[in-house]
Order: C-alpha cells, then sequence, then structure tokens
C-alpha cells in the first residue's frame, strides 16, 4: 500500500517538473518574441515607406518627361507611424518620416527630375495620388 502511494507521489513531482521547466522555457521566450515582432514591425513600416517614395517619384519623373498636361495616378500604402510634421514634398525631394516602435524616427525620401509641389497624406492605409505637370513647369502631387 505504501509502494503505491510512492509511486503516485513521484508521478506528480514529475509532472510538477515538468511543467515548471515549461513554464520558465515561455517566460524566456516571451522577450525574444516580443524582440523579434517589434523588429520585423519597424521593417515592415521602412519597406512600406520606401516604397511608396520610390512609386512617387517615378511617376513624377514620368509625367515631368512627358510635359505639361501629363498625369498619372499611383497606388500608395503610407504605414502606421507616419510623422504628419515631417512627411511631405518639398522641392525635388518626396519625403516620409516614419517613428519605429521604440520611438525614434526614420527619414525615407528620394529625390525626383523636378520639380514638385503638394502634399502627402500621413493617414495610414492605402492612398491613390495624383500625379499631374502643371504648365508652370511643376509637378504636383495630391489626392484626387
Amino acid at each position: 500500500m505504501f509502494v503505491n502511494m510512492g509511486r503516485r507521489f513521484l508521478r506528480g513531482q514529475a509532472a510538477v517538473e515538468y511543467a515548471s521547466i515549461i513554464v520558465i522555457v515561455m517566460i524566456a521566450l516571451i522577450p525574444v518574441a516580443y524582440i523579434g515582432l517589434t523588429s520585423i514591425e519597424d521593417s515592415s513600416r521602412g519597406s512600406q515607406a520606401q516604397v511608396t517614395v520610390s512609386a512617387l517619384v517615378d511617376a513624377s519623373d514620368l509625367v515631368f518627361a512627358q510635359g505639361p498636361g501629363a498625369r498619372t495616378a499611383v497606388d500608395v500604402f503610407i504605414p502606421r507611424g507616419t510623422n504628419a510634421a515631417k512627411t511631405g514634398v518639398s522641392g525635388k525631394e518626396i519625403r516620409i518620416n516614419v517613428y519605429t516602435t521604440t520611438g525614434d524616427e526614420h527619414d525615407y525620401f528620394a529625390l525626383a527630375r523636378g520639380n514638385l509641389t503638394g502634399n502627402i497624406t500621413a493617414v495610414p492605409g492605402r492612398h491613390r495620388l495624383r500625379v499631374e505637370m502643371l504648365n508652370s513647369g511643376t509637378v504636383q502631387i495630391s489626392e484626387p
């Protein structure tokens, strides 16, 4: 009778030990998973901003080469964490400033061939922007 109680006790102890090991491993993996996910989020934001800037510069160079009256529409994706105060069009530059998950800022920009005017929204999500060559020789970027 006492022999069976000892075996049951040992089985219970083994289960508690396994459960403890699993809990310790999970606690150790949580910070690693968090760091990995924030790194992926920052990378995604940066990629989206760079693709948007490149697409807008390519479109502006295209209409600039075609001359006054040329226009096109570009579908872009504005990432979350876009800083509206430092995002826009100025001179020959298109810039998107994005906050990282740690609160730091990162600029993504490209230079066009012609002078640019207009604005870029900082509202996250998909947007269709119009890129048009004006009679003044300036390329305008705007939402339709």
